[in-house]
């Protein structure tokens, strides 16, 4: 391995503040909505939400025009250098539509397989790498000098590849795995909308009966900073948990030391249901969704946080009633029932009032239950293999960067 600076291996090193002063860009930078939008600007929070559309920024021509240093084209290497989530690495996506990138980000493309160069900063030792570049600020950054100063050691080119392959590989496994967890999720809705949805509460093989009859409801923990810890087989599930754009984010779970005893009800349960009752977004985007414990990732014991309400069954199957309130019609009760302006909160009566349409034949019943939770085990047997795929990956960046 021979050691180079960025500044060697670089092609391009830019910005979104390259294209010009502060002062100019807030002249000719406009963001506008998708309909209007002429290109996407690619951020670290698009990263976050898979590319979704939902929250997505666009400029119009002119802006795009101005952002000439700053294109992108799909697969070029953008790094976060501002904030808590300094470090983090995400390969640019072929979007097909023109891009350009945000500000707090930067841009890279190589000499060197520009694959290869994204996995080294994904390891551990390129992400301590990256780390000490940051200034002593408040906020953590580096910028684009600093950047190209930094040394790295490098595999041969037929060497890169050959890593490029075996993590390559990883990805596109756990990749294609997600979108059998997307089409699984879909079969789920499908089946509400037919057999369990509010649209049939007029039709005489359902009886609409409250949810308070069949579930019962449980607050989660109230934890202080002091509760929470580095290292912890206990976790505490927090609205963290829940993806913006719907699902369950298993990397969201904090390490919890509780000072004060939980209560035996506030244990999350493998594949118990709960729901949010607090949001911090601005388009009330986690509050009242529900969602099911398919996985406890490395924590022998999962407690709610007080944002959470647990909702277990008393007389109906856990999975049946999981897809009771994993669905646009819960959703849109529980809107009804949220309060708040900077924090939104759910109220509590917002579940306790909820109806549902129950099947009256015993059989078609069973039917069902049997079709959703034979779904919902798939989901989690694909997430567990997920997880480990997660670890070999982990365990080979460690082998081929330290």
């Amino acid at each position: 391995m021979n050691t180079y600076t960025m500044n060697d291996l670089c092609k391009i090193v830019t910005d979104y503040v390259a294209n010009g002063s502060f002062a100019s860009l807030n002249q000719n930078i406009k963001y506008v909505t998708k309909e209007s939008g002429f290109a996407r600007l690619i951020r670290l929070v698009d990263f976050n939400n898979k590319f979704n559309d939902k929250d997505a920024i666009y400029t119009d021509e002119n802006g795009y025009n101005f952002l000439q240093k700053s294109r992108l084209f799909g697969g070029e290497i953008i790094i976060s250098n501002v904030g808590i989530n300094l470090g983090t690495c995400f390969l640019c996506p072929h979007l097909n539509i023109p891009m350009s990138l945000a500000p707090n980000s930067i841009m890279i493309k190589t000499n060197q397989n520009d694959k290869y160069i994204y996995y080294f900063f994904c390891s551990s030792t390129g992400q301590s790498k990256l780390k000490s570049l940051t200034s002593g600020s408040a906020i953590p950054k580096f910028n684009k000098t600093d950047f190209k100063k930094l040394e790295i050691a490098i595999h041969d080119s037929n060497e890169q590849q050959h890593i490029v392959n075996i993590l390559g590989s990883i990805d596109d496994k756990i990749e294609n795995n997600e979108k059998i967890l997307k089409s699984l999720d879909k079969k789920l809705s499908m089946i509400y909308e037919k057999d369990l949805s509010k649209k049939l509460k007029t039709n005489n093989s359902y009886k609409l009966i409250r949810l308070s009859d069949v579930a019962n409801f449980q607050s989660g923990y109230s934890y202080k900073g002091k509760d929470l810890t580095e290292t912890s087989k206990v976790a505490l599930m927090t609205i963290k948990n829940f993806d913006r754009n719907v699902g369950f984010k298993i990397d969201g779970f904090k390490n919890l030391n509780p000072q004060n005893d939980s209560k035996q009800s506030q244990i999350v349960e493998l594949y118990d249901t709960i729901v949010a009752h607090t949001d911090l977004t601005q388009n009330a985007e986690i509050i009242g969704n529900a969602e099911m414990l398919l996985n406890k990732s490395k924590y022998e014991k999962i407690i709610a946080s007080m944002d959470l309400v647990i909702v277990k069954p008393k007389n109906i199957n856990k999975f049946l009633l999981y897809l009771y309130l994993h669905n646009k019609d819960f959703k849109d009760h529980a809107l009804g029932y949220t309060s708040g302006t900077t924090v939104l909160h759910l109220n509590k009566k917002a579940l306790q009032e909820y109806k549902i349409c129950f099947p009256v034949d015993n059989e078609k019943l069973i039917k069902l239950e049997n079709q959703i939770e034979l779904l919902i085990l798939k989901q989690s047997s694909i997430i567990e293999i997920n997880l480990k795929l997660n670890k070999l990956k982990q365990l080979y960046l460690k082998k081929f960067f330290g």
